[in-house]
């Protein structure tokens, strides 16, 4: 129940949000595009690309119902995926001239260039 207006959040609450409107347009729309697909690009019997049309729109709402409802849902463990690059230890907050001395102190070609031209350490 939230305290500001008073409304009690029950089960099923989430199939009413402006979210779960925009999903059901989308599952038609994408339903529609997929029977006139069939249709027109694989000629197929105008009975089976409607059929291929709802079966495909009714996927996609159960799958975007789904995720909706996951990500709706408070309490729920979350399955927290990691990207490979968070194993990374933390960048170093090292200056320009930090990385130019040491680069400058494995590469004995870049030191010795920058002697020749005053370059700062």
């Amino acid at each position: 129940m939230t305290a500001q207006h008073s409304v009690r959040y029950g089960r099923w609450s989430f199939l009413f949000t402006m979210a779960s409107m925009v999903v059901m347009v989308n599952c038609v729309l994408g339903g529609a595009t997929i029977a006139l697909l069939c249709d027109l690009a694989f000629k197929a019997p105008l009975p089976a690309a409607a059929g291929i049309g709802v079966a495909t729109g009714l996927a996609l709402l159960a799958l975007s119902m789904r995720y909706e409802h996951r990500r709706l849902t408070p309490g729920r463990p979350r399955l927290v995926r990691r990207h490979r690059h968070d194993r990374r230890q933390p960048r170093s907050r090292l200056t320009v001239r930090d990385h130019a001395v040491r680069y400058c102190a494995s590469n004995p070609v870049a030191a010795s260039a920058g002697r020749r031209t005053g370059a700062a350490r």
